[in-house]
Parts: structure tokens; sequence; C-alpha cells
């Protein structure tokens, strides 16, 4: 079986390598790049739709077979939107959404959206050309595109999703309010996990192994 995961707002696909290391042998990981991500320019403006489109020729091979999709933060959005296009296009949709730091792309953010890097406050998009500063632009490029997937999924889905949902929730987060949101975009029913940590719970050992435990049900079920 296969989880394709979704990195944070200002994150990489390596925020997962550890998990790699950690997951049973059953259960292949691949971290996703989000397309056109490398070109800032235009990254944040592109068409919502086109992305996803550029994702399903992408994880094409992934998706034939079963697969379950892991988001953290802005990724448990992009996650959503890719399932349901899925979906939407006679695709195969994952077994299981899980989304971790993330409320439903109907409901408003707990917090302003530039809180949700931790420490993307005032930065400034073009300023300077060092590391710093490009990784200042990346995060201010995801969380522009954050808000056009939010929108997209508002207005391009009207059904609820008829794949299972499992929320997990830091208990120092407040990026994690609400996570009852879910229900509102899902048929299927959500279930809800208390993680302890903050935002970036997704780096804690233990909950790397409830996400591949959840996987390897799956796998059976």
């Amino acid at each position: 079986m296969t989880l394709i995961a979704f990195h944070h707002a200002g994150g990489s696909p390596a925020a997962f390598t550890t998990w790699r290391r950690r997951f049973s042998p059953n259960i292949r990981i691949v971290s996703a790049s989000l397309p056109g991500r490398e070109k800032l320019n235009s990254y944040g403006s592109n068409d919502v739709g086109s992305i996803l489109n550029d994702l399903a020729e992408q994880l094409r091979g992934e998706t034939s077979a079963p697969y379950a999709i892991y988001g953290h933060s802005m990724g448990g959005t992009i996650g959503f939107a890719f399932a349901m296009h899925q979906a939407a296009h006679g695709r195969t949709a994952p077994r299981a959404l899980m989304v971790g730091a993330c409320v439903a792309p109907t409901s408003v953010l707990p917090v302003p959206p530039s809180e949700i890097g931790g420490a993307a406050g005032g930065a400034e998009r073009h300023v300077g050309t060092g590391v710093a500063a490009i990784k200042r632009r990346q995060l201010a490029e995801d969380l522009l595109l954050l808000d056009r997937v939010r929108a997209y999924c508002t207005t391009n889905f009207d059904q609820p999703a008829q794949f299972p949902i499992r929320v997990f929730t830091g208990s120092d987060d407040p990026l994690s309010a609400n996570p009852e949101s879910w229900a509102t975009v899902c048929a299927r029913g959500v279930q809800v996990e208390r993680i302890d940590g903050g935002h970036f719970f997704h780096r804690n050992p233990e909950f790397i192994g409830r996400v591949d435990q959840h996987c390897s049900d799956l796998l059976v079920a």
C-alpha cells in the first residue's frame, strides 16, 4: 500500500524522510512535490485545477493501486483537494484521508494564515537573495496557494467526500481548533485523535507510529 504525503507550508518533501525509516515495510511512502513549486514567480497564482491535474498525472502510478493520503497543515488541504479531484474525475479515490494540524477548507482559519509557518509574519515575498529570504518567499507563495485551494474546494466540491477522514490535532496547536469541521465535508464519518505537541507534531516518533498503524489497518481491511 502507498501513503502519499503532502507537506506543510514552507516545508518540502523532505519533511517525511524519517517516516520512511519508521514505517512498516509493506507501506510505501511517496512524499509529493507540488507542480510548479520550483518556479516561485508564478506558482502561487497558478490555476488550482491545473495544479490538481498535473498532480494526478504525476501520481498516476501511485494511485493505480490501494493508497491513502496524509497531509500536514497546508498539506491537509492539498490532500483533500487532490482526493476530491480524483473522485470527481472518475479516478480512484484514497482508501482514507488523514490530516494533521488542519481545519476543513470550508471553515474559517482559527489564526491568520501568516502564522501557519510559525515565523512568517511580515515576511516580504521578494526581498533578499539569501537562503532565509528564499525560504520566506517560498512560505509566502505556499500560503497564497493555500488560500486559493481553500476557495477552490468551497466552490467546486458540492458533495461530501465518500472516503473516511481521520483528523489529528496538536494539544498545543492553535491551528488544530475545530477538528469537527471536517464532518461537514465527509459522508463516511470523521475520527479525531489528539496528539501531544504543537503545530509540527508530525515529527513525533509516536505519532509516526500511529499513522503507520492506521495504514496497516487499511491494508488488511
